[in-house]
């Protein structure tokens, strides 16, 4: 069977896990570490959330615990709603702030050499 990789998993692909661990470590509150819900795990499913459109903290544990099966590759896990609500209250939320602004750095560089490197395609001269 060919491997095909989800629209997440893509999506997810643009954050290197080596520089959202670098800012968890940097960031982190210095408490005990995450047992079973990781900062990824977060991650993954806040943006799975976001993504998805989802209302409420119960639509998205709901909606994550459905994929979570196909989803395990990307690091998700069954979350319940009093995990991920601690964890919106307790994880400092500038990792997830300058997480967002590196993976806009790394588009904002990948957009400016794609427009250098596509032809100046002129359809109103070819008109007249």
């Amino acid at each position: 069977m060919a491997h095909c990789s989800t629209l997440m998993g893509q999506l997810l692909q643009l954050i290197p896990r080596h520089v959202f661990d670098h800012l968890v470590d940097t960031h982190a509150w210095q408490g005990a570490k995450p047992r079973k819900f990781t900062y990824w795990s977060h991650l993954g499913a806040m943006l799975f959330g976001q993504w998805s459109g989802r209302k409420s903290l119960r639509d998205l544990v709901f909606s994550v615990n459905q994929q979570v099966r196909k989803c395990y590759h990307l690091g998700l896990t069954t979350v319940k709603r009093s995990t991920l609500a601690g964890a919106n209250q307790q994880r400092p939320a500038v990792i997830f702030e300058k997480t967002c602004y590196k993976l806009y750095e790394r588009l904002s560089a990948e957009l400016a050499t794609q427009s250098q490197e596509a032809p100046n395609t002129n359809l109103t001269s070819n008109i007249e």
